[in-house]
């Protein structure tokens, strides 16, 4: 299998867990640190940067941000992989 295919899918499996740990640990905060989370952040940073429409459904931001989060840990893996695979050789 290509590398990058296999890097890919792993960061996007490691997301997974991970995306879970941060969603159960940022619950346990109390309710005044509770500030977005640093995908969310990036998203809305980013869509301001870019001039996007802010206005947009609760549920829009939060699946943009799942998206790009489990977009990010495949691409992370992915460039892993890659790597890790020239320093095997």
């Amino acid at each position: 299998m290509n590398a990058l295919i296999k890097g890919g899918i792993a960061g996007l499996a490691a997301t997974i867990p991970m995306t879970l740990a941060m969603k159960a640990l940022h619950s346990l905060l109390p309710t005044d640190e509770q500030y977005p989370l640093p995908p969310r952040l990036i998203v809305e940073n980013a869509a301001e940067k870019l001039e996007v429409e802010e206005n947009r459904a609760e549920t829009e931001k939060y699946a943009l941000t799942l998206v790009s989060h489990f977009a990010y840990g495949a691409a992370t893996g992915a460039i892993y992989e890659q790597g890790a695979g020239d320093i095997r050789r």
